[in-house]
């Protein structure tokens, strides 16, 4: 990679990813989401919830980052794919969004802290997001022998940078 790109983890525990992501809210340029393809139906609610505020934070949806769905641990049999994946944040994206709607409709007075995702009326499609790209990559951070395989978010920031 020619370009320096400089990589910020943010914790997926909603009581301190707001604290972390606040000084990096305005000038992102991409955003790497991790999910773990082995869990991802225990917890799909928590993920989905993570994601859908990521994305809808007005300052970022702004920007229309790209966005990678990253599906770790596919070095275990049990992995699901990147599509199954998809297809499953869709369908929960699309009843966090219609949740958070209904909240927001219910609260006269408030002030809207989300911007609207995908498009109004449809089911949530990632595809109809308004960010630069959006992509599915699978791979391991920390197999059990201590090997990784990220070269596909290697390759991705080499694409967005």
């Amino acid at each position: 990679m020619d370009k320096l790109v400089d990589l910020v983890d943010i914790p997926g525990s909603e009581r301190i990813r707001d604290l972390n992501l606040d000084p990096y809210r305005a000038n992102i340029r991409g955003v790497v989401f991790f999910v773990d393809s082995l869990t991802i139906q225990k917890e799909i609610r928590d993920v989905a919830e993570c994601l859908y505020n990521i994305l809808s934070d007005e300052v970022i949806h702004a920007s229309s980052p790209p966005l990678l769905l990253f599906c770790n641990k596919h070095d275990q049999a049990l992995a699901k794919s990147g599509s199954v994946i998809c297809n499953l944040l869709e369908r929960e994206i699309d009843l966090v969004r219609k949740t958070k709607s209904s909240q927001l409709a219910s609260t006269e007075g408030g002030v809207r802290r989300h911007a609207s995702l995908g498009k109004e009326g449809k089911a949530f499609e990632f595809s109809d997001l308004s960010a630069a790209s959006f992509d599915v990559a699978e791979g391991f951070a920390d197999g059990r022998d201590g090997s990784c395989d990220l070269r596909a978010v290697r390759d991705w920031l080499e694409k967005i940078a």
